[in-house]
């Protein structure tokens, strides 16, 4: 990327980077890191036209949790039901955040953490 001239990365942590709970020491250990990771990325290779961000997604509909949110478990359902969306993101949705990350239009940013969970940090 330097040698091209510049790049975007971006990079998937989880709100568990925010917030404990969501999965044990390890887990929320790990994606602090990668906010971190992102940070210091942005803070080394900004001024080498190299941008670095991160996604932070809550509740997704994906391979992993698709059997989950089908059970539909009284706990898990009240827990994605209570977020203010009242539901769990599409992956589509968190691709597109992603993609503008990677675009043009995210020119000045650098660094950021975007939390896209519906709402479920503000509760």
């Amino acid at each position: 990327m330097i040698e091209a001239g510049g790049g975007a990365i971006v990079n998937t942590a989880s709100i568990s980077g925010f917030v404990a709970g969501g999965g044990g020491a390890a887990y929320t250990s790990s994606k602090h890191g990668v906010i971190g990771f992102t940070r210091q990325l942005a803070f080394d290779y900004g001024p080498k036209g190299v941008r670095a961000n991160c996604i932070c997604p809550g509740a997704v509909e994906t391979g992993m949790t698709k059997d989950l949110f089908a059970a539909n478990e009284a706990e898990v359902m009240e827990s994605v039901n209570s977020v203010p969306a009242g539901r769990y993101a599409q992956p589509w949705e968190i691709a597109k955040l992603a993609l503008f990350l990677a675009g043009e239009d995210a020119g000045f940013i650098h660094g950021a953490a975007y939390v896209i969970d519906g709402g479920w940090t503000i509760r």
